[in-house]
């Protein structure tokens, strides 16, 4: 007392300014990594054979770090051990083609599914799958096949096509009954006026 000395203040600050170290610097300063049992949310900045390492949020420090920047030129050449050349941006996506489901964007895991009704090589179909692909042909539909007879005089050779609007409907005993008159045929045999052959609805 009575010395004009005054042991609350340093550099004429309260203590609690010295405390407060957030408000005075006005962010969060990086927490200093030590090694084992100094708690989590760490960042450990090194330098690592040649390159710099950055580790964070771990409570070790490891010798393997998930990004490294190498050289003079302060690019990341790696993220998590992997090239960036290696890595996928989300905004590619994965297209689905023929007896395949479940593609899109690479933001998300993605399953993709097989089509059991899709025959691929070397499968051999089930007569349940032949069953159910033939159960909803209806008389005429693209895939079916008919007796028919030609229209117009001349005639049809095999493996070539023609017109349903020039084909009759062809019962047993080689008499048109009604004309086809829809789609595009292949002719399976010789299909002319006088004689039905077996034709094949390709569209």
């Amino acid at each position: 007392a009575g010395s004009g000395l005054d042991a609350d203040l340093l550099d004429g600050q309260e203590g609690s300014y010295y405390t407060n170290i957030v408000g005075r610097l006005g962010y969060t300063p990086v927490q200093q990594g030590g090694g084992t049992g100094q708690g989590t949310n760490k960042i450990y900045i090194g330098w690592l054979s040649g390159a710099l390492g950055l580790q964070v949020d771990s409570t070790n420090y490891a010798s393997t770090w998930p990004i490294n920047i190498t050289g003079n030129s302060a690019n990341a050449s790696t993220v998590g051990g992997v090239a960036l050349s290696g890595l996928v941006q989300t905004s590619r996506s994965v297209a689905t083609g023929t007896g395949l489901t479940g593609g899109g964007g690479l933001s998300a895991d993605l399953t993709l599914s097989v089509d059991s009704t899709v025959w691929r090589d070397g499968d051999q179909p089930t007569a349940a799958q032949i069953g159910s692909l033939y159960a909803g042909n209806v008389q005429g539909t693209i895939g079916t096949y008919a007796f028919a007879l030609k229209k117009t005089a001349g005639s049809v050779n095999p493996g070539s096509t023609v017109a349903g609007t020039d084909l009759y409907w062809s019962n047993t005993a080689n008499s048109a009954v009604l004309g086809i008159d829809t789609g595009t045929w292949r002719a399976m045999g010789v299909i002319s006026n006088t004689n039905a052959s077996l034709a094949l609805r390709i569209s």
